[in-house]
């Protein structure tokens, strides 16, 4: 690999252990989701704590979604190299997603459910679950 190449794959470390996406965005929507929640706590102190950790899970998945979009973005303005990631990294990335990113929305649809959250944003983490599942049996097919 040359050093143009590798610069241009210069990760952080977490980042990388992670593989290539869904493996980043499922363990930062988690990451994100727990941020989020004493903050949603804190706001909607009315509302059933089962409701608020619903829509905390929800609004960090959807920032999440800022890791796979720069790295769209960089690819598409030619700023990082647009060969794909080594399949090493396709398939633990896969893996991760689906180890970690299924199980969470799932729990979210579930509770989501079971409590009476609006049927949108169960809608919203169904999509971000399909998408996950979609990606990693792509990259698994590939890798």
């Amino acid at each position: 690999m040359t050093d143009n190449q590798a610069s241009a794959r210069r990760r952080p470390a977490y980042l990388e252990a992670l593989g290539a996406q869904p493996g980043p965005f499922a363990v930062s929507s988690i990451v994100l989701g727990l941020l989020w929640f004493p903050f949603r706590l804190w706001v909607d102190h009315g509302d059933p704590v089962a409701h608020i950790a619903v829509l905390s899970g929800l609004y960090g998945s959807v920032w999440s979604l800022i890791i796979p979009g720069g790295e769209w973005l960089q690819q598409r303005r030619g700023r990082a190299e647009a060969s794909p990631a080594p399949p090493a990294d396709r398939r633990r990335g896969a893996l991760v997603g689906l180890a970690v990113g299924v199980p969470f929305q799932a729990v979210l649809i579930a509770v989501g459910l079971a409590t009476g959250v609006q049927l949108g944003t169960v809608v919203l983490c169904a999509i971000i679950l399909a998408g996950i599942v979609a990606v990693s049996v792509v990259r698994l097919r590939s890798a």
